[in-house]
């Protein structure tokens, strides 16, 4: 009886370890997920960064043109 009591209570306990082990698992991935979207998120930002300043960049040696050719032709 008491054996019987004893392996109840040491089941009970290794359940409940291994579910913390499973909640600390699954949180540790949900971080990790997050973590890897808001890289993804920073690249993206920064990839769309550098597409406008060398959309700036265009649009300002396009109008340099436009002048030289105003100032040639004048």
């Amino acid at each position: 009886m008491v054996m019987s009591m004893v392996r109840v209570r040491v089941m009970s306990m290794v359940m409940v370890m291994v579910m913390v082990m499973v909640m600390v698992m699954v949180m540790v991935m949900v971080m990790v997920m997050v973590m890897v979207m808001v890289m993804v998120m920073v690249m993206v930002m920064v990839m769309v960064m550098v597409m406008v300043m060398v959309m700036v960049m265009v649009m300002v040696m396009v109008m340099v043109m436009v002048m030289v050719m105003v100032m040639v032709m004048v």
